[in-house]
């Protein structure tokens, strides 16, 4: 059975706000439920924060409970005097990896998005020969055209001091020419070939679709889709996504895909508003591909490694890799590098896909 440990730390970011606190912090469980009870003071009622729940096993957090299983002030909006959070923990319990959590309640003041960076061209050429645009019952999504090469997976220079174990052995890896979605898919795209809509952000049809499972993809969406397009749409391998999200051959060896500024081209913690965005409203990578920094996370077709000694070589697992970082992880989560994993049937509100097709080059 895994253990919750009731250690609260709330914290607020001191930014164009001053005086706000929190105080007279008390957690008990109650059934199978933790009821929270804090006091949020700040210098007025226009100010508000963004109250979330984050377990931790180290130093940094490790997850995030889903939105369903909590309930009460928290979330977007918050703003002062006496507030309660009610977390239903058995909707998070068996996601949770390890044994052992701490958990923390955190709470920043509300800024909104600044508003999105023009977009700039890339600093080299696209192969607008190869690059094309798929349109499907009015729905338009573009292909871009990646040259393969050979580099270096895993944990290089750029990346400082940030890089987990999992990151550190690198390996040298050599791709072929393949292509890889412009942008996330669509919450629009996925509508018009399923039908439905998963979404926890609905009424955005550009935003990227989340709380999609690998399963999904791969028994449902792809098929209909390859059957719509008469072409062979996949998940790309975590060395394809890793590669084109480095820039391929264009690379600038940059900490996130396109930039080291990280608000450059990244929806991530501090800058979402705890949200999901349209996709393409920041600046692309080399090969002018937006968003594989953030927004959401992207599952990948390979099955988890502990270390890149051993990749490509498994054929099966328990877990798939998504790679990117989302709205909701911090900075070092976005890493080109950073790498994370799943159950195939798991489905999250910062989880979705990309495109890849390797067919016809």
């Amino acid at each position: 059975m895994k253990k919750i440990i009731l250690f609260l730390c709330l914290f607020c970011v001191y930014q164009y706000v001053t005086a706000q606190q929190i105080k007279n912090v008390k957690a008990r469980q109650q059934g199978e439920e933790i009821i929270i009870n804090y006091e949020l003071v700040a210098d007025d009622d226009n100010q508000t924060f963004v109250v979330s729940v984050q377990l931790y096993e180290g130093e940094t957090p490790d997850y995030i409970p889903k939105n369903r299983s909590l309930r009460g002030d928290v979330g977007e909006n918050i703003t002062r005097g006496k507030k309660q959070i009610i977390w239903a923990i058995t909707e998070d319990i068996q996601t949770l990896k390890g044994d052992n959590f701490v958990f923390k309640v955190k709470a920043r003041y509300t800024q909104k998005p600044s508003k999105p960076i023009p977009k700039e061209k890339p600093s080299e050429p696209i192969n607008t020969q190869k690059t094309y645009t798929e349109t499907i019952k009015g729905i338009n999504f573009k292909m871009i055209y990646v040259e393969g090469g050979t580099f270096t997976i895993g944990c290089t220079t750029e990346q400082g001091d940030n890089c987990q174990d999992r990151e550190k052995i690198t390996k040298q890896i050599t791709l072929n020419n393949y292509y890889m979605a412009e942008t996330e898919v669509t919450q629009k795209l996925w509508k018009t070939v399923m039908g439905t809509n998963p979404s926890s952000f609905k009424d955005c049809d550009n935003c990227p679709v989340e709380n999609v499972s690998y399963n999904e993809i791969i028994n449902y969406f792809l098929p209909k889709l390859n059957k719509l397009t008469r072409k062979t749409y996949i998940l790309p391998s975590e060395a394809q996504w890793e590669y084109a999200a480095r820039g391929g051959k264009s690379t600038k060896k940059t900490k996130y895909s396109g930039s080291n500024n990280l608000i450059d081209v990244t929806w991530y913690y501090d800058n979402s508003g705890s949200k999901t965005h349209p996709v393409g409203q920041l600046s692309p990578n080399e090969l002018g591909i937006y968003d594989m920094s953030g927004n959401v996370w992207e599952w990948c077709k390979d099955w988890y490694v502990n270390s890149y000694a051993d990749y490509p070589d498994a054929s099966s697992g328990t877990h798939l890799v998504y790679r990117g970082g989302s709205w909701v992880n911090f900075a070092s989560y976005c890493r080109v590098t950073y790498r994370d994993y799943s159950a195939p049937s798991d489905k999250f509100t910062n989880l979705g896909l990309r495109l890849c097709r390797v067919d016809s080059l």
